[in-house]
């Protein structure tokens, strides 16, 4: 299981990310950076890595790291922690009373859900949400296709498909750019 994790280094500066062994993580990161690096605190959950950063976005220096305090970083991924699982708590009351119907759900409710609490309408809904989003923020089918140096019958294809596949999720999470908004498992949560 994942865990979003807090790291804190010798300067100061915080990390925020997510991985299936944090300590593990630790280590790499401070192999690499070559400063002493402590794991401070985890949560169970790859997703609330990205809401953490969102909240903590002041505060960017590159990347995932932060130049905050190491309480803010903290209370802030203990809050989408909190607001997650009243989320899911709000969403599984909504589709009991619905008698299991999802189909009023709103797509934007779902991102970051794990797939083990979504139907298989709201799986196709968050896919062509997300396929969608990553559209609009690059303005169209011809810039994404530029982006990746993808052929635009192929990005058409996925519109029309209302998901991306599988290669083509890992092609965004890997560009410089679109990675840093756009996961793997955001746009195609069913692989």
């Amino acid at each position: 299981m994942s865990h979003t994790y807090i790291m804190r280094n010798s300067l100061g500066l915080i990390k925020v990310g997510y991985s299936e062994n944090p300590e593990n993580r630790r280590k790499a990161v401070e192999s690499y950076s070559g400063l002493p690096t402590t794991l401070e605190h985890t949560q169970p959950g790859y997703y609330l890595e990205r809401p953490t950063h969102s909240r903590l976005e002041q505060y960017r220096k590159e990347g995932e790291w932060f130049d905050c305090s190491l309480e803010l970083a903290i209370e802030t991924l203990n809050d989408v922690k909190k607001d997650f699982d009243k989320r899911l708590s709000n969403n599984l009351e909504a589709m009991q009373k619905a008698g299991g119907d999802s189909s009023s759900a709103n797509p934007s409710d779902l991102v970051g859900m794990p797939i083990m609490f979504l139907t298989r309408d709201q799986l196709i809904s968050l896919k062509k949400f997300m396929l969608n989003k990553l559209l609009d923020e690059v303005g169209g089918i011809k810039s994404l296709a530029s982006m990746l140096n993808e052929n635009y019958m192929t990005i058409s294809d996925w519109v029309k498909r209302g998901q991306t596949s599988k290669r083509g999720a890992q092609l965004i999470e890997d560009h410089p750019t679109l990675g840093e908004y756009f996961k793997a498992i955001d746009l195609r949560p069913d692989l």
